[in-house]
């Protein structure tokens, strides 16, 4: 359906009193809230790995919806999902460096997939999708 990007995040508040890092190295010296030790094979558990070796984490959750919430208290930089992040101010760092995607997929049963109103679901749920990503797309052109 499309992919979904992931920058490194922190409110307002925090990179007033505690600045942003310029480069992944910096991370070093800031508190960064990472995956758990299961879950590292996670596309941004590998980012922060390969961006910052031997960064230790002062956190470790081991979701998405946990890591959104610890920064939202000002725990400290997180790797999350640009829509999410950006939709409740926070604030990216380091936005000249690669950074992670993931594609998004819309799955069902085979045989679920045949049924009406599964189709319709999957329909308004794709439509919803290509929506979102085509007004961000037409923004990041203006």
């Amino acid at each position: 359906m499309g992919a979904i990007r992931f920058g490194l995040y922190a409110p307002p508040d925090h990179v007033r009193r505690h600045g942003a890092p310029e480069r992944p190295e910096d991370l070093h010296r800031h508190p960064v809230i990472g995956w758990t030790e299961d879950l590292a094979y996670l596309a941004m558990a590998n980012w922060l790995e390969s961006r910052c070796p031997g960064l230790r984490p002062c956190l470790r959750l081991a979701s998405f919806a946990a890591q959104f919430e610890a920064v939202h208290k000002g725990a400290g930089w997180a790797v999350l999902p640009d829509f999410a992040a950006r939709r409740a101010g926070l604030v990216p760092a380091l936005p000249g460096v690669f950074r992670p995607e993931s594609e998004l997929w819309l799955l069902t049963h085979g045989q679920s997939g045949a049924l009406q109103r599964v189709r319709r679901v999957c329909d308004c749920v794709a439509a919803a999708i290509t929506e979102e990503l085509a007004a961000k797309s037409d923004a990041g052109r203006a």
